[in-house]
């Protein structure tokens, strides 16, 4: 929402997938999880910081443009 975009659920989980692979390509490591509450139950999500708003700030313009390309 801070880049001015709405997502879809399908968007927004392959969004967090691709910052997840980019986090592993970045530090050599999956990504630090943590229990939130998400659809009625807690689950474990991957963690991140703002040191890290660029890897997701960089997956959000890559899901994106991807989506306007195959339209």
């Amino acid at each position: 929402m801070e880049m001015g975009q709405r997502l879809t659920q399908g968007q927004a989980l392959a969004i967090g997938k691709l910052v997840s692979k980019l986090y592993h390509g970045a530090y050599g490591q999956a990504p630090s999880k943590h229990n939130q509450f998400v659809d009625g139950a807690v689950r474990l999500v991957n963690s991140y910081t703002e040191e890290h708003r660029g890897l997701i700030a960089d997956a959000v313009r890559a899901c994106l443009y991807c989506k306007q390309i195959s339209q």
